[in-house]
C-alpha cells in the first residue's frame, strides 16, 4: 500500500513538473499614461509595424526592429509609464527589448550605452481597468503594482534584451521611464514574460490521486 502511495506521488509530481514548463509569452495590451498618447481603454491590444514612434502597437508582440531603421517601437516618453498585459498570468522572469540608434559605446557594469535612458519595472497580480485618461506611477502604486527591478537601455537594446528576475505571479507589467537624458525617452520594441500554464486536467488528477490515497489511509487505519 505505502509502495502504490510513493509511487502515484511520483506519478503526480512528475505530470506536474511536466505542465510546468514555462512558455514565453510577448504583451498583447498596452495602456499608456503619458498625456498625448492616453485614451479610452487599452491604446493598443494588436502588434504594429510602422514608423510612428508614438504608436504603442509597437511595443506588443515579439521584437520587430531591425539595424537603424525608423520602424517597430514605442517611444514611452520621458518619466512617462505604460502598462502592458499578456493574457495569461505569468512570472519567473520578464524580459525587455529596447532600440537605441548607435548604441555603440562602451559600456559600463550597470550597461549604460551613448543615450542615457531606463526603466523600472512593476508587476501587479490582480484584475486591472484601463485609465481613459493620464496616469502616473502613484496611480499605479495605489492598484498594488510594486517595483521589481531596473533596467538600462545599454542591456535592454543587445539582440536577447534584458531579462531580469521578477517572481510571481502576477497578471500585468508596467515600465516606468527613468531616463536621464532629455528626450522621448526609453524606446520599447517588446516586452516578454514566462507564462506558466497549470492545465485544469492535471489539477483534476492531481486531486484525484490525493483523493486515492486518502481513501487507503483510512482502510489502513
Amino acid at each position: 500500500m505505502k509502495i502504490s502511495m510513493i509511487a502515484g506521488a511520483a506519478f503526480a509530481a512528475a505530470v506536474l513538473s511536466a505542465g510546468a514548463a514555462s512558455a514565453t509569452t510577448f504583451a498583447t495590451q498596452i495602456d499608456v499614461g503619458r498625456a498625448d498618447v492616453a485614451g479610452v481603454g487599452f491604446e493598443a491590444e494588436s502588434p504594429v509595424f510602422n514608423t510612428n514612434r508614438d504608436d504603442a502597437g509597437n511595443a506588443l508582440g515579439a521584437p520587430d526592429q531591425a539595424g537603424n531603421s525608423e520602424g517597430g517601437f514605442f517611444s514611452l516618453g520621458r518619466d512617462a509609464v505604460a502598462v502592458f498585459g499578456f493574457g495569461t498570468s505569468f512570472g519567473i522572469d520578464a524580459t525587455i527589448f529596447e532600440v537605441t540608434f548607435n548604441c555603440n559605446g562602451p559600456q559600463n557594469p550597470g550597461g549604460s550605452c551613448n543615450f542615457n535612458e531606463s526603466v523600472d519595472v512593476y508587476v501587479f497580480n490582480g484584475a486591472y481597468t484601463p485609465f481613459d485618461t493620464s496616469f502616473g506611477l502613484s496611480d499605479l502604486t495605489s492598484l498594488g503594482f510594486t517595483y521589481a527591478a531596473s533596467v538600462p537601455n545599454g542591456l535592454a537594446n543587445q539582440t536577447g534584451g534584458a531579462t531580469v528576475a521578477i517572481g510571481g505571479p502576477f497578471s500585468f507589467l508596467a515600465l516606468v521611464d527613468t531616463s536621464l537624458q532629455a528626450g522621448d525617452g526609453f524606446d520599447v520594441d517588446a516586452v516578454s514574460v514566462s507564462a506558466v500554464p497549470v492545465p485544469a486536467s492535471i489539477l483534476f488528477l492531481v486531486s484525484a490521486l490525493g483523493g486515492i490515497g486518502f481513501l487507503r489511509a483510512r482502510r489502513a487505519a
